[in-house]
């Protein structure tokens, strides 16, 4: 279980920047991150190489433009596997709230 999933752009630039910061501080703090990079890009390398060097779990999802059913379906699919406890959405059109599982506590 993770305690934070971030989803984020995948792209240089603000969104992968700030997300891959908070996480490799917060790993560095003790809690489990995960990341996943969802976007029409692929996941730029220094993303990935930041994620592998602090041991922050990670997954691209690389969509076609438009809303992308079959993206948000691996996303749902990649939330399901990280189980986090908290998702942060750092990208403002991942359509995560029709993605998020529902977990009766």
């Amino acid at each position: 279980m993770i305690d934070v999933l971030h989803i984020c752009y995948p792209g240089v630039g603000g969104q992968a920047a700030v997300a891959t910061g908070l996480a490799a501080e917060a790993m560095h703090a003790g809690s489990r991150q995960a990341i996943v990079f969802y976007g029409t890009e692929k996941t730029a390398e220094q993303y990935i190489d930041l994620c592998e060097t602090e041991g922050i779990a990670h997954k691209t999802i690389v969509k076609k433009p438009g809303i992308g059913i079959g993206a948000r379906k691996k996303l749902r699919a990649a939330i399901n596997s990280f189980d986090p406890e908290v998702v942060i959405a750092h990208h403002p059109v991942s359509y995560t709230h029709l993605t998020l599982p529902t977990k009766i506590v």
